[in-house]
C-alpha cells in the first residue's frame, strides 16, 4: 500500500527514538547488575607444606622399681573421702553442764570435825576440822585435840577448801585462816575459838566450801554442811553477875538508894552519949 512521505519520517523517527531507549535501557541494566555484583576477592597465596616432623627417638632403657599398693587401694579408684565430724560443743560458761564436769574431776577426801553438845556460859572452847585426801576417818579422828562430839564424813574436795563456823548465840575467832591449800602429805586444819554469849540452846553451823575454776573465775562450791545443837550451860553466880550487868541502871534506884536511906535514918535513931567532963 502506497504511504506518504510524512508518515514514512513519522515511521523513522519512531524507530529512531525505540532504538535510544533500548540503548539507554540497556546500559542501565549493565550498570546496576555491577553494582549489585560482590567486589573480586584475592586469594592467598598457598602456605607452604609443613616439613615433616621427626619421630622420637626410643628413650634409654631405665630401671623401674615395681610399685606395690596395698589390698585395699588401687591406682585406679581411690577411696572418697569421709567428711570430718564437727567437734563437740563445749558447754558455755554459764551452763550448768559445765559445773557437773568440773566436780566429777574433783578428788574425794575424808574429813573429822568436833563441837561439844554442851558448853559453859562465857566459856571459851575450842572446835576444830580437819580434812585429807589421804588419811583415813580414824586417823583424822586420832589427832583432834578435843574428841568429844566427833563427826566425819567423806566429801569432794579441790585443792582450796574454805570453812566457815557461824554462830548467832556465840563469839567466835578464827585461828587458822579460812581458805587453806589442800596437799596429801599432811591433813589440814581450822580451829576456831568459841565462846557462848547466850544461854540455853544455841545453834553452831559450819559450812565446807570447794573453790574451782568456772569461765577463768574462782568460784566456792558448798560440798559438807554441819548444824550443831549446843546446850550453853550457865551457874547461878554467872546470872546473877549477868542479871547485875544488864540491870545496874534500876537497880542502883531500887535497891541500893533505900538501903542506903535505911542505914541512914538507924545511925541518926542511935543514942548519942553524953559528953564527960574532964576535972
Amino acid at each position: 500500500m502506497p504511504t506518504s512521505p510524512r508518515t514514512r519520517n513519522l515511521l523513522a523517527m519512531a524507530a529512531a527514538f525505540l532504538g535510544v531507549l533500548f540503548g539507554v535501557l540497556g546500559v542501565y541494566s549493565r550498570l546496576s547488575r555491577r553494582s549489585a555484583s560482590p567486589p573480586p576477592t584475592t586469594s592467598a597465596p598457598p602456605s607452604p607444606p609443613a616439613p615433616a616432623s621427626r619421630r622420637p627417638s626410643p628413650p634409654s632403657p631405665e630401671y623401674n622399681p615395681p610399685v606395690f599398693f596395698p589390698p585395699s587401694r588401687s591406682p585406679k579408684s581411690s577411696p572418697r573421702p569421709r567428711p570430718t565430724p564437727a567437734p563437740p560443743s563445749s558447754p558455755g560458761s554459764t551452763s550448768v553442764e559445765l559445773i557437773d564436769a568440773i566436780l566429777e574431776q574433783l578428788n574425794w577426801g575424808n574429813i573429822a570435825f568436833n563441837a561439844p553438845s554442851t558448853m559453859r556460859y562465857r566459856q571459851p572452847r575450842l572446835v576444830e576440822l580437819l580434812l585429807s585426801p589421804s588419811l583415813s576417818i580414824s586417823q583424822l579422828q586420832a589427832q583432834l585435840e578435843e574428841k568429844v562430839g566427833a563427826e566425819s564424813a567423806r566429801v569432794r574436795i579441790s585443792n582450796r577448801m574454805e570453812a566457815q563456823l557461824t554462830g548467832s548465840g556465840f563469839a567466835i575467832e578464827a585461828t587458822t585462816p579460812g581458805l587453806q591449800a589442800i596437799t596429801s602429805g599432811q591433813a589440814s586444819r581450822w580451829k576456831w575459838e568459841v565462846v557462848p554469849t547466850e544461854h540455853g540452846r544455841q545453834r553452831l553451823h559450819l559450812v565446807l566450801s570447794a573453790h574451782i575454776d568456772v569461765a577463768t573465775r574462782d568460784t566456792p562450791f558448798v560440798v559438807r554442811t554441819f548444824d550443831r545443837m549446843i546446850e550453853v550451860e550457865i551457874t547461878v553466880a554467872q546470872r546473877l553477875s549477868g542479871f547485875v550487868q544488864k540491870n545496874w541502871q534500876w537497880l542502883w534506884a531500887a535497891v541500893l538508894v533505900p538501903i542506903v536511906g535505911y542505914l541512914w535514918r538507924r545511925w541518926k535513931k542511935r543514942p548519942h552519949e553524953p559528953n564527960q567532963s574532964t576535972a
